[in-house]
């Protein structure tokens, strides 16, 4: 799991963001949600398929759910084919 911060707050940290976003390759998910806060993506890291948004959600069990969702899908994509 890695947990990655895309800061909008200032100008400076927006454009920072912006690359990071870019070079992660979300750059379409940064796009869509830089207007709003307390926003999590949940994504899977080969493919980039966005498992979830969540918008202020305080409930832990909600990502374990969808973390695990796109762990699972991971996995599948490294599984070599049969």
């Amino acid at each position: 799991i890695e947990l990655v911060q895309l800061d909008v707050s200032t100008p400076s940290k927006a454009e920072a963001s912006q690359k990071l976003a870019e070079e992660l390759m979300i750059l379409d998910f940064y796009n869509v949600n830089k207007s709003k806060t307390a926003t999590v993506g949940i994504i899977v890291p080969t493919s980039g398929e966005i498992v979830s948004i969540l918008h202020n959600e305080n409930s832990e069990e909600v990502y374990k759910s969808f973390i695990q969702d796109a762990q699972a899908k991971e996995k599948e994509l490294q599984l070599p084919p049969s």
